[in-house]
């Protein structure tokens, strides 16, 4: 039974979408509705249903020219005054027909009422105007609706491609400079001969798998953003010198929570970039992460050389690029808050993650 119902429900849906089918049920309803109403006052309906019908021909005429001609050509145009004015010209013209079906052709030609003639008058005439007004309003609201309608998809459409373009440009900002900077560090080690330039290509190689295969996914799991940036920050750590302190710290639940490829990247990046030895001589750097009821809190510190940083350097392209990023994909989600005294450089993240 259930199986027959939904069937059943099937072909009515694509009946409805069939264009012909909706104005033949329209202009059906619209016979049968009056044809009860004024057949109910007469207590005649085949009298009221044969003069419905004869009446339909300057009803369709006036409903598909606004439609058809008018609404796309002057209505839709922004031509609201003379869309007006012509419609009322419609109105007239086919009231008049409509008079000449109802009077001549009802009266003298099928002698539809006998019984009882009808004359023309003034009433006749605005009732006329009334019946074409009540078959006209409903189909020209409804063209409005699905224009506006259509009107706002497009540009939700738009929109949302130009969000995604945007997206990957800010995208393509990051990996060159982070593979630059990355193969730096290897080329310094290489030149040094250093033990650990294997490890380098190891970590390197997982680096460049994530970047260009898992980050083009919307998003990823932030446990493996987190693995990416640990590798990350220990490539780093080969650059600074001996002696510098460096803590990364994690806290709380990180398996279930999702994120944005490559958003918190720059924010480290951007720390090892100023990180400079402090007035006592030392070189640190401190950054933790922490995820409590799905708000991820990310604060990064290093020491700087003891002159505040320039707001335009504090602002450079990779913060930037994290901010409008997060104004994309994250809005009114965020909190982001950079700082600089002088001594120190600091940056918090606050960030409400599904």
């Amino acid at each position: 039974m259930s199986i027959y119902n939904i069937t059943g429900i099937g072909k009515v849906d694509r009946l409805l979408n069939i264009r012909w089918f909706r104005h033949l049920l329209y202009w059906s309803v619209t016979v049968a509705f009056f044809t009860l109403f004024w057949g109910s006052d007469k207590n005649c309906y085949d009298v009221v249903f044969k003069n419905e019908l004869l009446m339909l021909p300057p009803k369709l005429l006036a409903v598909y020219t606004v439609l058809l001609v008018l609404v796309p050509r002057f209505l839709f145009r922004k031509r609201v005054i003379l869309f007006s004015i012509l419609t009322v010209v419609v109105m007239v013209v086919c009231g008049t027909l409509l008079l000449i079906d109802e009077y001549y052709v009802a009266n003298y030609v099928i002698d539809l009422y006998t019984a009882s003639p009808i004359y023309l008058d003034r009433f006749r005439a605005l009732s006329a105007m009334i019946d074409i007004n009540t078959v006209l309003i409903i189909p020209l609201v409804i063209k409005i609706v699905e224009h506006g309608y259509r009107n706002m998809q497009r540009s939700e459409m738009l929109e949302k491609e130009k969000l995604e373009t945007e997206l990957k440009f800010l995208k393509t900002q990051i990996h060159p400079h982070f593979f630059f900077n990355t193969l730096n560090n290897l080329y310094s080690l290489v030149l040094r001969k250093s033990d650990k330039a294997p490890d380098v290509v190891l970590m390197l190689s997982e680096l460049m798998r994530y970047v260009l295969y898992d980050s083009n996914a919307p998003k990823v799991s932030l446990e493996k953003e987190l693995k990416h940036i640990g590798n990350y920050i220990n490539l780093e750590k080969l650059r600074l010198p001996t002696g510098s302190e460096l803590k990364f710290d994690v806290a709380g639940n990180t398996s279930i929570m999702a994120i944005e490829p490559m958003l918190l990247i720059p924010i480290i990046e951007n720390c090892f970039k100023h990180v400079s030895s402090a007035s006592d001589g030392k070189c640190w750097i401190h950054i933790s992460i922490d995820v409590a009821d799905n708000q991820l809190t990310l604060i990064t510190e290093n020491s700087t050389e003891g002159s505040a940083v320039q707001e335009e350097d504090r602002q450079g392209v990779g913060l930037r690029n994290v901010q409008r990023r997060l104004e994309l994909l994250y809005p009114e989600r965020y909190e982001l808050k950079v700082i600089s005294d002088g001594f120190s450089y600091l940056c918090k993240l606050k960030l409400q993650l599904s």
